[in-house]
């Protein structure tokens, strides 16, 4: 009994101090703002807290003078309206102890007396959030002073404060903040924020049932780290903080069936009858709904045809093709083509003679796997500055001027290609136009003579013209033309065979 006591001794008095210490942690800081909830550790708004961020007078969390959006185990979104004359010293309030912008950021700028270039952010996509901010104080509109910078620093993945605040800038107008979409094939552009990456200083000091991920602080180039609970556990994942506990919210059918949710077997299925119930409804009335709906479809789009053309176009089912083809069969086949075969048919109810054209099938889903992957590889490759990766390894970047010149520009047009919003995306009118111009280019790089230049500019130009020419020259000359070998030359079916009344006629009968 004198042995167990002196053991109890020994593990109250190495136990206490630690439960007390982290307590002590934990009641110093203030998680609070206003009535907004409460922010999970390492943040708050007091002295104790090891990421203090500012709470303002109408309970919104401050990071300087700037409202914050959101905060998460990764990053800080903080709002930075477009402002124009605002100080560039204000940036010093997004460069603190424990976070900074990370360079997902373009940092919009205003009177740089040192031109700045290679921001990720596409020149195009400024000038269209910003185009109606005007800046002059004589009420014209003046936008051509807006500078964008962006730093693609592959070792801490943070802008440096020295490198941004030393281009000679005056002003900072505000920010656009890139994300990738959900799916990863997507640019996500985020006007008027900016994304901080934080951190804590030191070695991980996370708790049971957390994953710990490192980082390279900026500047000081030490170590920090953050944690994060693992899956099926809540919490905010730090020994000083709430640690992680298990979501009691995750019962699975097993533990409802034990009892050990709080509920009962009964209970359980009567929920399953319902949802049972529910489903056989919601089935019969969709059911009813769409034959509603694919009757009314069909009136419509058989009206705007109409409309549309002039003329009135029928509209047929497929049932009746099938019939009127014997089930397309191959004696009543006039000829195939490159997206299709034509059949002869014959229509039950009038008895009139009809051509229709089957589609070939084609295995959309793999090639839109692969269109995918290799969107997003794109993407990524752009956004982090890797161009080398991406590009045919033939090219020499180094060689001259332009090709380096030429291949940036590409790699913002497929930038601005792939945004995810649609808004954001070229017209193929602005695509041929930048193509065209950066072949042009060439010509000028050269310094050559007024008439190699006119020249050039006509071999670019007018190629459409030329493969219309020749179009209409085999056209009326009556030559069938093949596949062809490049991608310029028109592309024509050379194995469909002319549909005539007479073929038809002899093929359904």
């Amino acid at each position: 009994m004198l042995i167990l006591a002196q053991i109890v001794i020994v593990i109250s008095t190495c136990v206490v101090p630690s439960i007390a210490a982290a307590a002590q942690s934990s009641t110093d800081c203030n998680h609070s703002c206003g009535g907004g909830g409460p922010l999970q550790f390492p943040f708050g708004f007091s002295s104790g807290c090891p990421i203090q961020l500012n709470c303002s007078s109408n309970g919104t969390a401050m990071v300087g003078e700037f409202p914050v959006q959101t905060v998460s185990s990764n990053n800080i979104l903080v709002k930075i309206p477009a402002k124009c004359g605002r100080p560039i010293k204000t940036l010093s309030t997004l460069f603190a102890q424990n976070y900074a912008p990370t360079s997902n950021n373009g940092i919009l700028l205003q009177n740089c007396t040192t031109p700045i270039t290679g921001c990720l952010i596409p020149s195009t996509a400024v000038q269209t959030h910003f185009d109606l901010f005007d800046c002059n104080m004589t009420g014209t509109k003046n936008t051509n002073n807006i500078t964008c910078y962006s730093q693609q620093n592959q070792e801490t993945g943070f802008i440096d404060y020295f490198n941004l605040t030393s281009r000679g800038c005056g002003y900072l107008f505000s920010s656009i903040s890139t994300t990738l979409s959900g799916n990863g094939t997507g640019v996500v552009l985020d006007v008027q924020e900016v994304e901080l990456g934080w951190w804590l200083e030191g070695d991980c000091l996370c708790s049971e049932n957390a994953n710990c991920k490192t980082v390279e602080v900026p500047v000081t180039r030490g170590n920090g780290y953050r944690c994060q609970c693992e899956d099926g556990f809540v919490g905010d994942g730090y020994l000083d903080g709430s640690g992680c506990r298990r979501d009691s919210s995750a019962c699975h059918p097993s533990r409802y069936i034990s009892g050990k949710c709080g509920h009962r077997v009964g209970v359980l299925i009567a929920g399953a009858a319902a949802g049972a119930s529910l489903m056989v409804s919601v089935g019969l009335m969709w059911c009813w709904i769409r034959r509603r709906s694919k009757s009314k479809n069909w009136k419509t789009t058989t009206r705007c045809l109409s409309e549309t053309t002039g003329i009135t176009i029928p509209i047929y089912p497929y049932s009746l093709i099938e019939k009127a083809t014997n089930s397309f069969c191959e004696k009543q086949q006039l000829g195939t083509g490159a997206y299709g075969t034509v059949y002869a048919g014959k229509l039950h109810h009038n008895d009139k003679l009809v051509a229709i054209k089957r589609i070939k099938y084609r295995d959309t889903e793999s090639i839109e796997q692969n269109e995918v992957n290799l969107a997003s590889l794109a993407t990524d490759r752009i956004a982090k500055g890797r161009l080398e990766e991406i590009i045919d390894p033939e090219l020499d970047t180094q060689e001259d001027e332009w090709t380096l010149s030429s291949v940036h520009k590409m790699a913002e047009l497929a930038f601005r290609c792939l945004a995810y919003e649609s808004g954001m995306r070229p017209s193929m009118m602005e695509v041929s136009i930048e193509l065209e111009q950066i072949c042009l280019s060439r010509r000028g790089s050269v310094k050559s003579n007024a008439a190699d230049s006119l020249q050039a500019s006509s071999s670019c130009s007018s190629m459409s013209s030329v493969r219309a020419m020749q179009l209409e020259s085999d056209s009326g000359s009556g030559v069938k033309r093949s596949s062809p070998v490049s991608v310029q030359e028109p592309w024509l079916s050379g194995q469909s065979s002319p549909s005539s009344f007479s073929l038809l006629n002899h093929a359904v009968q």
